[in-house]
């Protein structure tokens, strides 16, 4: 998996992850938002790429083209900064994402000195399921482990395994991913009961519990 860096100056980039984020349901009406906070370096927001070395990588490309047909066009590497940190762009290399991943110094409710939380995780709905996401936070953790950011710690919110108002079975948007995280070493360090509330499909208020999980990497 390879991370290429979102550009909050190209109109194109900022369409397409608008895009992203309604298909993954969360956060779509922030993305103008995140332009200023990507351009002070408050986030690290990345695209997901598949690397040339990637298996079936054509395959899954077609899939999720397939699936979300405005997205089958290629985008350039234009961001000149990540991180607050300047970067030499390279226009013509095209790269077609399939989902995003951001490392971030300002958190929700609070920060975590000498740390970065992983967040606005999201990969193709075309392709959840087949090892994406695990590529992803391999990625990501060796990204932030490495020059410049040399982080110690990285952080994240997500769904409990436990719920006080758990939605229909059906519900996929609302499945735990706490035993996922756990299991890539991930540890639970504060519980945050009804943390997050949507409309389902019935018109009924859903609540959803999280947790705060950490993982140390140095």
């Amino acid at each position: 998996m390879v991370l290429i860096p979102w550009d909050p100056e190209s109109p194109e980039q900022v369409e397409r992850l608008y895009q992203q984020r309604v298909a993954c349901g969360w956060y779509e009406n922030d993305v103008e938002s995140w332009r200023d906070r990507q351009r002070s370096g408050a986030i690290a927001l990345q695209w997901m790429v598949l690397g040339d070395l990637y298996p079936s990588k054509e395959g899954k490309l077609s899939e999720h083209a397939k699936i979300w047909p405005l997205e089958a066009r290629p985008l350039s590497d234009t961001a000149t900064s990540l991180g607050g940190i300047s970067r030499t762009a390279d226009p013509t290399r095209r790269f077609l994402p399939v989902g995003h991943i951001s490392l971030n110094a300002d958190g929700e409710d609070f920060v975590l000195e000498g740390s970065y939380k992983i967040a606005y995780f999201y990969v193709s709905t075309a392709l959840q399921g087949g090892g994406l996401g695990r590529a992803a936070m391999d990625a990501v953790e060796s990204m932030a482990a490495s020059q410049p950011l040399c982080a110690k710690l990285l952080w994240l919110s997500t769904t409990s395994n436990v719920q006080q108002d758990p939605p229909p079975a059906a519900d996929k948007a609302s499945m735990s991913t706490q035993s996922w995280y756990a299991r890539r070493g991930y540890d639970v360090f504060q519980d945050v009961p009804r943390k997050w509330q949507r409309l389902d499909s019935d018109g009924v208020v859903r609540w959803t519990d999280a947790v705060y999980m950490r993982k140390y990497i140095t």
